[in-house]
């Protein structure tokens, strides 16, 4: 599949849900910014996934927490697709 893509143009809603319930509220655009920053830091470590996304661990310092971060691709725009905390 190549290489992973250093930059996103956004992020789902399902991505910006998936952060509400790791803050316990709704993030703001800032936030959701901050973490397509730390996708574009990380995403030379990324790998695929099983279902053929991208995927990279990082640490927020915000949130004091690592944070998985997810890519795919839809209607030709690579897009922060969910994040979840690292057990």
């Amino acid at each position: 599949m190549g290489l992973p893509p250093a930059k996103l143009q956004g992020w789902t809603t399902h991505a910006r849900e998936e952060f509400a319930e790791i803050l316990g509220r709704s993030p703001s655009d800032q936030q959701m910014r901050e973490l397509l920053q730390l996708w574009r830091r990380h995403s030379g470590q990324a790998f695929l996934n099983r279902h053929g996304r991208w995927q990279v661990k990082v640490f927020s310092k915000s949130l004091n927490r690592a944070l998985w971060l997810i890519v795919g691709e839809h209607g030709g725009q690579w897009l922060l697709w969910t994040v979840f905390t690292v057990e």
